[in-house]
């Protein structure tokens, strides 16, 4: 075998581990929504540089027929390359969202690890939801002043609202129709904003529910910000619209009357 043939040999094998974590991670431990916007392509972009370098990179560069320890040469090559796709593949599955939660207004994707070490149990998580990412309502209370407790809490532990556990409700028709009270007016928002509007556009031309039978709310994840249309009568996640959502604080709810 030619120091070319091992090189294209090694590439196509590695190309097909790729794609395989790839589907894995679109379709599984991501979801299409969340891929982009949360880390799944960033992370397998980094994955698939290392990989491929490791793989065809080295044999390309150690590959010569009939050199001397050659067989000892491409076992360190396989080596660090299972090495790369087991830690590749475990950042990816580990880095994944499995609930997004819902506080003030917009949606933000939780991992795994955020909710164990915060003490939510694998049992807990599926009696909230038994979908992933599990749609989770954050209760909070209504008066100002504890609502300012809970804040003051925020600051003093570090522990962001969204992973107070206690105010943990399930996303039920209760919580929806809290959402729907506080869900983006699309029209008004984006309507003198004409790229961003035809996103919209197109979206209600190629899904047959009415506008009165979807809910908007923004989603902050950690790389791309965008808004998720949800079914106003059952909650679950329709599409994601790749259109900028306002700031955190114009999607806030706006103040009680009693509160003023």
């Amino acid at each position: 075998m030619s120091r070319s043939q091992a090189f294209v040999l090694n590439l196509v094998i590695s190309l097909l581990i790729l794609l395989v974590i790839l589907y894995l991670s679109w379709n599984r431990w991501y979801t299409p929504a969340l891929f982009m916007a949360d880390g799944g392509w960033q992370g397998f972009r980094l994955v698939a540089v290392i990989f491929l370098l490791v793989g065809p990179g080295l044999t390309l560069l150690l590959f010569k027929p009939g050199k001397r320890g050659l067989w000892y040469d491409m076992v360190i090559v396989i080596l660090l390359q299972i090495g790369v796709l087991v830690w590749g593949s475990w950042t990816l599955y580990r880095e994944r969202p499995v609930a997004l939660v819902y506080s003030e207004g917009y949606f933000i994707p939780v991992t795994g690890y955020q909710l164990k070490d915060a003490g939510l149990t694998a049992e807990k998580l599926e009696s909230l939801d038994r979908a992933r990412p599990a749609l989770i309502y954050l209760d909070l209370p209504e008066d100002e002043e504890t609502m300012q407790q809970y804040r003051l809490r925020v600051m003093a532990t570090g522990v962001p609202l969204y992973l107070l556990l206690e105010l943990y409700r399930p996303f039920d028709t209760s919580a929806l129709e809290k959402v729907r009270r506080q869900d983006l007016d699309m029209e008004k928002r984006y309507a003198g904003k004409p790229a961003q509007y035809r996103i919209y556009q197109r979206f209600l031309q190629e899904h047959e529910q009415g506008t009165d039978a979807l809910i908007y709310v923004p989603l902050h994840a950690r790389y791309i910000r965008q808004i998720l249309a949800l079914d106003a009568s059952t909650g679950k996640v329709i599409s994601s619209l790749q259109i900028i959502p306002p700031p955190l604080m114009t999607v806030r709810p706006p103040p009680r009357k009693n509160e003023v």
